[in-house]
């Protein structure tokens, strides 16, 4: 990765070939195995470098502007030397093999983080999802989480609206309650695994939480009710709304009728 080859990649991409004027960078699918000699590349803000050989997240210091950072496909064992990059917004480490979430809480402005397919496993080195307060998108599926008490620290992360824990290992001993719990954990969820959160479902929810399944039930009654009042109210809305331009056609062809007469008699 020196940098001839760099500029080269650049004329190649249709990138420019003056490093610092560039504020995305494709470098990915190359065969690298060391991020260096980015330094002049300090304006980039978007930065592609998953599929290749690295083993370490480093060179980036110069890239303070960078605010989006593709690092899956590598082999990439630990979270570290983003204290520089402190406008990251997204940040993609999936297929790695990370074991801990850690060195991240400075960056206030990360809202999505993606780990799927890495090595995380025990909660302990999980706890610092709770610090990222502005995270609202995170991935952790197909990991090997096996202790439900991840969905406490969930809990705690203010922003979260979009989560994917689907294959990990604690969710097949929760068997029918795991959807349930998460979202009625995860107050502001919109989005779980593979299907949204609409309004219904976490107003049934919050019921079952705390309720249980007949307080549940009685929740589903009361929203059935609710909208067959509202269906009925709406037929009945449509049904004024017909009278009064039927009432508007029948005034509107009377007057036409009148203007026909008044013509008639004019010409006799």
């Amino acid at each position: 990765m020196n940098k001839r080859t760099l500029k080269n990649i650049c004329r190649d991409k249709n990138m420019y070939t003056t490093p610092e004027l560039n504020d995305v960078l494709y470098l990915h699918y190359k065969g690298f195995e060391k991020i260096e000699n980015l330094d002049e590349y300090h304006g980039v803000k978007v930065l592609y470098l998953e599929g290749n050989g690295f083993n370490k997240i480093q060179g980036l210091d110069e890239l303070k502007e960078l605010k989006t950072l593709y690092l899956q496909e590598n082999l990439i064992k630990k979270i570290e030397n983003l204290h520089n990059n402190t406008l990251l917004d997204t940040l993609n480490l999936d297929h790695n093999y990370i074991t801990k979430i850690e060195n991240l809480n400075h960056l206030n402005s990360l809202h999505t983080l993606t780990l799927k397919k890495n090595r995380l496993k025990d909660v302990t080195n999980l706890v610092e999802l709770a610090k990222l307060s502005q995270l609202s998108v995170l991935n952790i599926q197909d990991n090997n989480i096996d202790d439900m008490k991840v969905i406490e620290i969930l809990s705690e992360m203010p922003n979260l609206k979009v989560l994917y824990l689907k294959g990990n290992p604690f969710i097949k001993t929760m068997t029918v309650n795991y959807r349930k719990t998460v979202i009625s954990k995860c107050k502001n969820l919109t989005y779980l695994d593979d299907r949204p959160v609409f309004d219904d479902e976490r107003r049934c929810i919050n019921a079952w939480a705390s309720g249980g399944l007949e307080a549940e039930k009685m929740e589903i009654i009361k929203k059935k009710k609710e909208k067959d009042k509202k269906r009925i109210k709406d037929h009945e809305k449509f049904r004024k709304f017909i009278e009064e331009n039927q009432q508007k056609h029948n005034i509107s062809d009377n007057d036409e009728d009148n203007e026909e007469v008044s013509e008639s008699d004019d010409e006799e």
